[in-house]
């Protein structure tokens, strides 16, 4: 193994599946099981470190595992998958208080798999009013989205804040939008580019009119890559498409097709104890179809709040799949299909599962019709598998993990050598 230029001369001796359901968490290989996808790099203190991923065939979960060389450091923890897309994973490495590693781990249909650490984000203390901006920047949020090739990749942040007077330290011009009572900064950083270095901005916000107070309480819940643009969701509101991969970057609010219920306000409690599921748990913004197509899947209930671990169907709920249109500049939602809860219990698999409102709905990114939910059984997490244009399940997978896990098409594009 070279480690200097992170590359992996072994190849993997069989097929790897096109899509996969991929852990948020990583997980120690101190005997390199999984070498035939391992590549290496240095971290920021001089400690060599090596991920590999094990693929394993929806509804199961597949992970990203480490070894490293800790030193004195037993203490830190693993890293974790920030974002995946294409053929990237993008991993975060917490090294203090305030310090990450950020290292992009790619796949190659025609090569070994590489990993890179990415310069560290530096502010620009001789310019103030750059440094003011890029003050704003966490690295906590970060996301990646790959070109279409998947040669080239840009690594963003986004912040929203209440508008100020001012930007970059001048007092802002009169032709500025002053519907919008928020501003955006934007922190990326885009392989092959001028210096290898970041970038901060602070980009125009578009939204059609009388949609700008929604942005007021703007809270991202989750990230999404869609063509050139990376999709920031509010899973209350909306969400802000940014084209990160242009030179001068804009967002664009577009309204999501559901409100929030205005009874119990999420964080409450009910007269009984129970609080009301943020809606993170129970809506999710996919792409499917090659990247093609944009869809918005809920699971509704018929009560204020999703109580936990009930043993009778007395949470009633509905599945519903929205397909994002796209005329020119215009972009609406169309409702695709819907499933009711007697018709996902009655069906042939479902046996003894918890009859309870699923969670984490998921549409799969080569199957349109197809997605996956999330069944709370007790001290596991049972996945399913439904067909929505048919109206069946499919399969289902106990996974004793309580760990987040999203699809990802990274294992599509493992190198898989002619074999004699």
């Amino acid at each position: 193994m070279n480690i200097e230029n992170g590359k992996n001369e072994n190849y993997a001796p069989h097929r790897y599946p096109d899509e996969v359901l991929l852990g948020t968490n990583t997980l120690i290989d101190p005997d390199d099981h999984f070498h035939a996808t391992s590549a290496g790099a240095i971290t920021s203190k001089g400690e060599p470190i090596h991920v590999s991923f094990r693929a394993v065939p929806p509804p199961g979960v597949s992970s990203v595992y480490v070894r490293w060389t800790r030193g004195n450091r037993r203490s830190e923890p693993l890293p974790s998958v920030a974002a995946a897309h294409r053929n990237s994973i993008l991993l975060k490495l917490r090294r203090g208080y305030n310090s990450k590693d950020l290292f992009v781990y790619t796949a190659s249909s025609t090569g070994p798999t590489w990993l890179r650490l990415l310069p560290a984000f530096e502010r620009n203390y001789y310019d103030d009013d750059y440094d003011t901006l890029c003050r704003k920047f966490s690295l906590h949020h970060i996301d990646l989205l790959c070109d279409g090739d998947g040669e080239e990749f840009v690594v963003a942040e986004l912040k929203i804040e209440a508008k100020s007077r001012y930007f970059y330290g001048r007092r802002r011009r009169r032709d500025d939008d002053d519907t919008t009572p928020v501003e955006a900064a934007l922190l990326v950083f885009r392989s092959g580019g001028p210096g290898d270095n970041w970038k901060a901005t602070q980009p125009r916000i578009r939204h059609k009119k009388g949609q700008g107070e929604e942005l007021t309480s703007w809270s991202t819940d989750e990230t999404v890559p869609f063509g050139d643009s990376l999709c920031y969701v509010d899973y209350s509101r909306g969400i802000l498409f940014v084209d990160v991969l242009s030179e001068c970057p804009e967002l664009r609010y577009v309204q999501l097709p559901v409100t929030i219920p205005t009874i119990c306000p999420y964080g409450l409690k009910t007269l009984t104890g129970h609080s009301q599921v943020p809606p993170g748990r129970c809506r999710r913004l996919c792409v499917t179809d090659g990247g093609r197509t944009m869809k918005f899947v809920e699971v509704v209930t018929t009560t204020v709040f999703m109580s936990r671990g009930r043993a009778t169907a007395s949470a009633l709920f509905t599945i519903n799949v929205w397909r994002l249109r796209r005329e020119g500049k215009s972009m609406t939602w169309e409702k695709e299909s819907h499933m009711e809860d007697s018709e996902l219990w009655t069906q042939q698999g479902y046996g003894d599962l918890p009859r309870v409102a699923p969670t984490c709905p998921r549409v799969s990114m080569g199957e349109p019709n197809v997605i996956y939910l999330t069944i709370d059984a007790d001290e596991t997490w049972v996945i399913i598998v439904v067909d929505m244009l048919t109206k069946t399940l499919r399969s289902s997978f106990r996974y004793t993990s309580k760990s987040a896990a999203t699809p990802c098409e990274f294992s599509k594009h493992l190198h898989v050598p002619e074999t004699s």
